[in-house]
């Protein structure tokens, strides 16, 4: 039951929300679709990318059109729909390739599939929602699904993607490209792969000074079974690995820091992982913070950093993190967890008023903007159907705050000075 909050109105005065009035939202549990807008905003590092917004919207269904519309000049929005490419044989570097411009987004349809990969060395590239498959991991320095290298490859997002037996790796970053946000991704290995299932390399070499210039945001995502090492392994870059959850049944190690690698560990889940965090003995100056919030069950090995005080401090702050004791639950849900799970691209943003003056709901894509008008603090808690609380946060007057928008139906019920009221949340 809510606490409810003394009245201080006399007669007919309506009185105004005080300070630290509560506002409770529901979620109920009844699946519904999940909605994305090609518009939505990374976070991280990647936060100014754009992508292909307000170019030339296309849809493609074959190889020839992707490589065509992913080459062309200009801004392009880029929807794909079924299954297209040849991811070649893993004993040899080959297969198609999709080699983009700048200002290029890709959008996968429900089931959107790329046989071979992606290589980036442009600006301002977003990939979402689609499965990426390699011919199968090989020792033989071959492809990856996604590969972003070199200085012009800067302001990426590669978000809710399945990438998977890569030949040489998953995805990697490298020769000083930066400012990449990855998130929400699954990464895994099948029976194709037999050897070299190493997932995400960044910072290509013990000698290339240059990949200090390297920032990148790892957050939500899964590295599943089937990966071996490096989730990731990283050499002079800043990488902010947060929120992830390390689940595979394979393990030799996870967090890998190589020469001079500057690595923040936080809120991350490791489940049943061989040395979750390592120190590579053959390489120097080392810098990695891992905090007290990530959540280690049945590991095994290392899992300490080494110099933490000397560790960046991220210059921004991501909003919807999940407790990392209830990672595993939600970003290896296979309907609304990691990998290609959107169901729907939209462009219409929704709203809902709670009935209390100055407060108010509105969801476009991904995401649920919360708005307080009022002259009060209000404190937001979001529960689950069964009462337990999966975060809190607070808004200033005048302020808006924001929420990802996962699938299930909601409602909220906003608490004012001496009255209740049920609210719909924006919907699906």
């Amino acid at each position: 039951m809510m606490p409810r909050h003394p009245s201080s109105h006399s007669g007919s005065a309506k009185r105004v929300l005080t300070v630290a009035t509560r506002a409770l939202i529901v979620l109920a549990g009844s699946s519904l679709a999940l909605t994305a807008s090609p518009t939505d905003k990374p976070q991280g590092y990647g936060s100014a990318t754009t992508g292909g917004a307000g170019g030339t919207v296309v849809t493609v269904d074959n190889i020839t059109d992707l490589k065509k519309y992913a080459s062309a000049s200009g801004k392009h929005i880029i929807y794909i729909k079924g299954t297209m490419g040849d991811a070649g044989s893993k004993t040899t570097k080959g297969g198609d390739r999709i080699t983009p411009t700048a200002d290029k987004t890709f959008l996968g349809h429900p089931g959107a599939t790329i046989k071979g990969g992606f290589d980036i060395k442009v600006s301002n590239i977003i990939i979402r929602n689609l499965a990426v498959w390699g011919p199968g991991a090989n020792d033989i320095d071959g492809n990856d699904p996604i590969h972003i290298e070199g200085t012009g490859a800067k302001n990426i997002w590669i978000d809710h993607c399945l990438v998977s037996d890569g030949q040489d790796g998953n995805l990697d970053i490298t020769n000083a490209a930066t400012n990449v946000s990855v998130t929400w991704n699954k990464f895994s290995y099948t029976s194709l792969s037999s050897n070299h299932q190493y997932c995400n390399l960044i910072g290509s070499s013990a000698t290339k000074t240059a990949d200090t210039v390297i920032k990148v945001t790892m957050a939500w995502n899964w590295w599943a079974d089937g990966v071996v090492e490096r989730m990731p392994r990283v050499r002079f870059g800043k990488v902010h690995v947060i929120n992830n959850l390390v689940k595979t049944n394979t393990s030799n190690y996870a967090v890998r820091a190589g020469q001079n690698a500057n690595i923040l560990v936080e809120k991350n889940a490791f489940i049943k992982t061989k040395n979750p965090i390592e120190i590579f003995k053959d390489e120097t100056g080392q810098m990695v913070k891992v905090t007290a919030d990530n959540y280690f069950e049945a590991t095994s090995g290392t899992q300490a950093g080494i110099n933490a005080e000397k560790v960046f401090a991220a210059p921004y702050t991501l909003t919807g993190l999940i407790d990392s004791k209830t990672l595993d639950a939600k970003v290896s849900d296979a309907a609304d967890g990691a990998g290609p799970t959107i169901d729907a691209w939209s462009t219409s943003s929704i709203s809902s008023h709670s009935g209390v003056v100055g407060f108010s709901m509105a969801r476009q894509g991904s995401l649920w903007t919360l708005n307080n008008s009022t002259t009060a603090i209000l404190q937001v808690d979001v529960l689950s159907l069964d009462g337990k609380r999966l975060q809190s946060l607070r808004i200033a007057s005048g302020s808006q705050a924001q929420l990802p928008a996962d699938r299930a139906s909601r409602i909220a019920s906003v608490t004012g000075a001496d009255e209740q009221r049920i609210v719909p949340i924006p919907g699906f």
